[in-house]
């Protein structure tokens, strides 16, 4: 019961601090973001519509206020947890450990691969989007026009070809994905078959024991948990990295007038 205790107070205490660190990191960039938009001179925003100005401070910063929140949580944790399973492992059988620390490796080789392809695609989606938002921005500020000129018309041309061009870039990300899951969860299954059939030839050489295979292979099984969570963060990371860049651009400009 004080274990426990302690293990639920120990969460409690990291959520309230690691998130609470996040979103004040975030909430002083956004504010740092609007002030500097504040500040551009009339030139800049004339180039660009303001649903994509309005997407970056909005929906940009609320997304990487997620993901900044989501890799401090999860991140150290994942690290530490994968440290000690390996760590047990080595114990076990350096051999078949090192086996598995190969596959490891070949899982993250993967996961950065796929997170670049990743950032490439949703930096494109970002962009659709705020295209999506200026052409909403632009038809409602003129809604008036809209109306007595469109007459009957229940739908905009404009908006149709963005926002199928949004959901086109959106179906690529999540291909990018599904892929790098399905790509981990066959290189996890190849690893444990190859280590179950190494443990089996030591098993019958007498170099291990029956038992001591079935603890190594229950705890290289339970790898399957912080790889899969740095499969799904190399995925989120992929997309807080394309919505920072979007911002950071907007930040390198220098007022004309200053």
């Amino acid at each position: 019961v004080v274990i426990a205790l302690g293990a639920a107070i120990a969460e409690y205490s990291q959520l309230l601090v690691l998130t609470g660190l996040g979103n004040r990191v975030l909430r002083g960039f956004r504010d740092g973001l609007y002030r500097h938009l504040l500040a551009q001179s009339l030139e800049f925003h004339e180039k660009r519509e303001v649903g994509e100005l309005l997407t970056r401070v909005v929906s940009d910063t609320a997304r990487l206020r997620r993901g900044v929140n989501a890799v401090l949580l999860k991140s150290v944790h994942t690290i530490a947890l994968f440290g000690a399973t390996f760590g047990i492992l080595l114990w076990l059988n350096p051999s078949l450990a090192l086996v598995a620390g190969g596959m490891g490796l070949l899982a993250a080789f993967l996961m950065m691969g796929t997170g670049r392809e990743i950032v490439r695609a949703a930096k494109k989606q970002r962009q659709r989007e705020g295209r999506v938002a200026a052409v909403v921005e632009e038809a409602l500020s003129s809604i008036r026009e809209h109306q007595v000129w469109r007459t009957g018309v229940a739908f905009d041309p404009a908006f149709e070809r963005s926002n199928a061009k949004s959901f086109k870039e959106e179906q690529k990300v999540r291909r990018l994905e599904a892929g790098l899951f399905l790509r981990m969860n066959v290189l996890l299954a190849a690893s444990v078959c190859t280590v179950l059939a190494l443990g089996t030839a030591q098993a019958h050489e007498g170099t291990i024991s029956a038992g001591d295979l079935v603890l190594f292979l229950t705890y290289m099984m339970s790898l399957y948990r912080p790889l899969g969570v740095f499969a799904h963060q190399s995925a989120r990371t992929g997309r807080v990295l394309a919505c920072s860049d979007r911002l950071v651009k907007i930040l390198e400009k220098t007022p004309a007038v200053r």
